[in-house]
């Protein structure tokens, strides 16, 4: 996890510590104690930076999701050529787009299945918000979908499909290949070979 809080690292180790006890018990199991001893921190260190491990967790999960929604953006910008020859479907689904999110995904699984726990969903409204702001309306909007609703819609439908595949896979967690799963997402959505 990259330094997100303070410049001392104390917050990034107290997110760290938080990741790892998830993996073993629920949010709800663990307390400020065992974040705090499986990071080497004093409980007042921890109450210095944040009210109590609730803070901590959404600290974590918003911290995570602006790095992951950084990197997906910077990817698409890099594809800046391939985005003229694909309609819209095609090129958010398309191998190296969809695999490139599902390898962010795998790195990131765990504060992921964070979000899932906590939240129900992989984002939070912001959140979810700024990605189709910044990532799926700007596609749409280079092939002349300017109707608001109609790509509210469209948003909507490829990003709750591909959310239902990525949560079953990372129940496996995470087993099977991105090119498996992005082919798993295709077919879901019934596209044809040219979109890989």
């Amino acid at each position: 996890m990259a330094e997100m809080w303070k410049e001392d690292g104390v917050g990034t180790r107290l997110g760290e510590a938080l990741i790892r006890l998830l993996r073993e018990a629920s949010l709800e199991q663990i307390s400020v104690k065992m974040i705090c001893s499986e990071a080497g921190v004093n409980r007042s260190t921890f109450y210095n930076y944040f009210d109590d491990k609730h803070q901590l967790c959404d600290a974590v999960m918003n911290a995570s999701i602006e790095v992951f929604l950084q990197k997906f953006e910077e990817r698409i910008e890099e594809s800046e050529q391939r985005k003229k020859t694909l309609k819209p479907e095609q090129y958010l689904l398309s191998s190296d787009i969809l695999e490139y999110y599902l390898e962010l995904v795998r790195e990131y699984r765990d504060v992921f299945r964070l979000f899932a726990m906590k939240e129900g969903t992989f984002f939070s409204s912001r959140q979810y918000d700024q990605l189709v702001m910044n990532i799926v309306l700007p596609v749409l909007k280079r092939y002349d979908i300017d109707d608001v609703r109609q790509a509210d819609y469209m948003s909507a439908f490829y990003l709750g499909a591909i959310h239902s595949v990525v949560l079953a896979w990372m129940q496996n967690d995470c087993r099977e290949s991105t090119a498996y799963i992005a082919d798993v997402i295709r077919s879901c959505l019934h596209l044809p070979e040219e979109f890989i």
